[in-house]
């Protein structure tokens, strides 16, 4: 398994990770998420990291689009505005997707699940 840079989660993200998987074939526990269906075990920071590898790389490769709405000049803005895109300009007539085109990195869906963007990059990077 690969060694990711940092193990600590937020409670953010550990309810993110419960809403996204109630139900679901994943038990999330309190440290660990296990595969019902092999048994197989990983923290949860590895759970989301995964989760957010495949997030990114839908995004990265327009099979998603980021959740987001136009307002009536055509510019976009995101459903969830995190930290990271406070750095980003505004959009305007001219650059109506500055906030898409950020929406759709590492670094905002890392800070949306609460995980490093290097180890979403790393684990991305075998994605295809």
């Amino acid at each position: 398994m690969t060694t990711f840079t940092n193990e600590k989660l937020t409670k953010k993200t550990v309810s993110l990770l419960k809403n996204a998987y109630l139900g679901g074939c994943i038990k999330i526990g309190r440290k660990y998420a296990t595969d019902k269906t092999t048994g197989s075990k990983m923290t949860l920071y590895q759970f989301a990291v995964i989760i957010a590898a495949n997030e990114y790389a839908d995004l990265r490769d327009r099979v998603t689009n980021p959740d987001g709405s136009f307002d009536k000049a055509g510019r976009w803005y995101p459903d969830n505005y995190q930290d990271c895109c406070s750095a980003i300009r505004s959009p305007s007539r001219a650059h109506p997707y500055s906030l898409m085109t950020h929406c759709r990195t590492a670094a905002h869906v890392a800070e949306t699940w609460g995980v490093d963007p290097k180890d979403v990059k790393k684990v991305a990077k075998t994605i295809k």
